[in-house]
């Protein structure tokens, strides 16, 4: 079995431990935004470590420092997961990492299968999706894979996501260990004197602006917000899509033959370190995704302050219900009058607003970078002595 190949703890030295955290594609996902910021908090504390996408699907990470693309564009044809694999073989062995932690199912198994074979002494799978958003394929691959040792360990990203393995061998669970995505708090997202993104948008200052930041697809379900839009009792709520995706374009022909057009505010894929600045002139936050591991959008919602509407699922339910307090507003995904309705209630009820985004900040510190960038290092060391 692969955890034969292990090899004695006494291999590490007192040089600065090489860490690799690896994702399958560069674009603006949770994922990716919470490797970078491990990758940076993993160097505050004296690693030596460094991000890798395996190809370039949008540009945003290009620039930050410690961050590389394998590939310039996704490999295709019938060859292409050998070509993925094989450009990962050759980058780790010039790098010859300590550790190799992988995000995302497709890295996890192509990642973690790659680094036992050439005997990486630590190999940390993380799962940020829920099993019933996994590709077959790779769920098989990676429940072989985690029950025959290739990862030293297993991390979850939720209490939710770790439940969906339960039906997993034991061999697979017992290696398994959740850490939550973290985030900055960015304090209270108070209106800024000088408004660039509703003067931008050509908005009245106050226009009351709900935003979601996320991929443009349905698994995110955005289509229930452009919808909702049409509902609402006021005609100054607007909403602010961040991101881009599949169904950018039927989202635009929503908006249009619902008349809601000059309501509808598409800013596309923006660089993570612009999302910040937009979430501190939003008025409240939604996001009415089917599914989700554990939401980097709203935990970072609310590390702003501001009022989160979100979908009642499992995991959304984790983030924003705790010892019987609700730390923001639950939907059910397809209720488009629910979600025209509680954004109704924050624009009718400034107090709400008010509470909301009080305990917003008070939520956003059970998740912060520094929480979990501490607790993927003694993961490290764990497996390091």
């Amino acid at each position: 079995m692969f955890m034969n190949q292990m090899p004695p703890s006494e291999t590490f030295t007192a040089d600065p431990l090489k860490v690799v955290i690896f994702v399958s594609q560069m674009e603006g996902g949770g994922a990716q935004a919470a490797a970078v910021k491990l990758t940076t908090g993993l160097r505050g504390l004296g690693f030596d470590a460094e991000t890798w996408f395996g190809y370039q699907k949008r540009d945003t990470y290009r620039d930050v420092p410690f961050v590389k693309c394998l590939l310039p564009a996704r490999p295709s044809g019938p060859f292409a997961a050998f070509r993925f694999g094989l450009a990962l073989r050759q980058a780790l062995q010039q790098r010859a990492p300590d550790i190799l932690i992988t995000f995302t199912h497709y890295a996890n198994v192509i990642g973690q299968f790659t680094a036992a074979l050439l005997r990486v002494p630590v190999r940390i799978a993380s799962q940020r999706a829920r099993v019933s958003s996994v590709p077959r394929g790779a769920l098989l691959a990676d429940a072989i894979l985690g029950s025959l040792g290739a990862y030293s360990s297993n991390v979850m990203v939720s209490e939710t996501v770790r439940q969906g393995f339960r039906f997993h061998p034991r061999a697979y669970r017992r290696r398994t260990t959740v850490i939550a995505n973290g985030v900055t708090c960015m304090g209270t997202a108070q209106k800024v004197t000088t408004e660039p993104l509703r003067l931008k948008l050509g908005l009245p200052d106050d226009a009351f602006l709900v935003g979601s930041v996320g991929r443009l697809a349905s698994i995110k379900n955005p289509s229930s917000l452009v919808r909702m839009v049409a509902l609402t009792r006021s005609s100054n709520v607007h909403l602010v899509l961040v991101g881009d995706g599949p169904d950018r374009e039927f989202l635009e022909r929503s908006a249009s033959s619902l008349g809601i057009a000059s309501r509808v505010h598409f800013v596309g894929d923006i660089p993570h370190r612009e999302v910040g600045a937009i979430l501190r002139e939003l008025d409240a936050f939604a996001l009415a995704s089917y599914s989700e591991g554990m939401s980097n959008s709203v935990l970072e919602a609310l590390a702003a302050g501001l009022p989160v509407m979100a979908s009642d699922i499992p995991a959304q339910r984790e983030v924003l219900v705790a010892g019987g307090r609700y730390y923001g507003l639950l939907v059910q995904p397809e209720d488009i009058q629910g979600w025209a309705d509680t954004t109704d209630r924050l624009v009718e009820r400034p107090h709400e607003r008010t509470h909301f985004a009080a305990i917003a900040l008070e939520r956003a510190a059970d998740f912060t970078v520094d929480r979990m960038v501490e607790q993927f290092a003694a993961l490290i060391l764990s497996h390091s002595r």
